[in-house]
């Protein structure tokens, strides 16, 4: 398993993931809800479902700034951008979607599997001594 080089792609995956979730529950759920405001006659549930539509572009857009930032560290491509590059054999959609899987994965279990290159990876830094052979001639920290 591949991991990250340090802590800061770790946290805005994580926070990618998230927002990626929260947009992908607020979209439906304001059309629901401004479906649900027609019926009923209501402008009050059409004015909220319209604010939950709006809020839920917000986080897309905001996922999608965040998202772009975090690249896989083998192949280099963002797991959570929405590139029209070729899928892996090995990638399988959630949903209808991969980067619905890739964001489950990295709230739920702390590791996923990139659907461009299809190699599982940890939601951990790496060792830098191990990365560097035996570790000899590295300064150690205290």
């Amino acid at each position: 398993m591949h991991r990250f080089s340090s802590q800061t792609p770790i946290r805005r995956l994580r926070l990618a993931a998230f927002l990626f979730l929260v947009a992908a529950i607020l979209i439906p759920l304001s059309v629901g809800w401004m479906a649900r405001g027609v019926i009923q006659q209501s402008r009050m549930q059409v004015a909220i479902g319209f604010g939950l539509g709006v809020l839920g572009l917000l986080f897309v857009m905001l996922q999608t700034l965040v998202a772009h930032r975090v690249r896989c560290p083998l192949c280099m491509t963002p797991p959570l951008g929405s590139k029209s590059c070729q899928k892996n054999r090995k990638a399988r959609p959630l949903f209808g979607s991969y980067r619905l899987r890739v964001a489950c994965a990295v709230l739920a279990k702390d590791h996923f599997r990139c659907p461009y290159c299809g190699e599982p990876t940890l939601l951990e830094v790496r060792d830098r001594r191990a990365a560097a052979g035996n570790g000899e001639g590295l300064p150690r920290r205290s």
